[in-house]
């Protein structure tokens, strides 16, 4: 708690009684389970922030069974509960599956504040030359918007060239679930970068 700023602002009372209200409504007896997808792949739900801000909307990626199961994985999508229709955030576009695929993407996660998704990206096409194809030690994080437009926007700097000092700020290896934080105006990356700046 920062000094001066008090905790039962009434944002937070809301914020709380709310959440009892959901949590006692979801434990009633008059709670059903029901499907709320029915197309004929996988909806893959990460152990991430999956629920849009507004709580209408999860968020997931479509890996299959087939290891590396992210490496295969074509698109991040979005799902409005209410409807259960399905809206395709992002599709990769050069692709290959199997035993040595690019670029694979999953592990989607909502941002809690706004109409945005972050989620893992193995190597694009152009890079695969040089970095390899789809590993764990080998992807970076990636964001999208909510709105379906597939405009990406790369979340952390990578520099894969071992002939000199690494560029400072920049990491070699692969990255691991992407998250928001919990602090409204706080990412848990410094800047966004662009593939052209590494």
């Amino acid at each position: 708690m920062r000094a001066g700023k008090p905790m039962w602002t009434i944002q937070n009372v809301v914020k709380t009684i709310v959440g009892l209200v959901i949590m006692l409504h979801a434990q009633s007896p008059f709670a059903e389970e029901r499907q709320i997808t029915f197309s004929p792949k996988n909806h893959c739900l990460d152990n991430n922030d999956n629920f849009s801000q507004d709580g209408r909307f999860l968020c997931y990626d479509t890996r299959g069974s087939v290891e590396p199961a992210i490496g295969n994985c074509r698109t991040i999508e979005k799902v409005e509960i209410a409807t259960g229709k399905e809206t395709i955030l992002y599709q990769t576009t050069e692709f290959e599956q199997g035993d040595t695929p690019y670029p694979g993407a999953g592990a989607a996660s909502y941002s809690p504040v706004e109409d945005t998704v972050i989620f893992i990206h193995g190597p694009v096409k152009e890079e695969v030359a040089v970095r390899g194809t789809y590993a764990k030690n080998n992807r970076t994080g990636a964001e999208v918007p909510g709105d379906g437009s597939g405009k990406i926007t790369w979340v952390d700097k990578r520099d894969i060239e071992t002939s000199r000092d690494t560029i400072p700020g920049a990491h070699r290896g692969g990255t691991h679930r992407h998250e928001y934080s919990r602090r409204q105006a706080h990412r848990l990356y410094l800047r966004r970068f662009s593939p052209a700046t590494v």
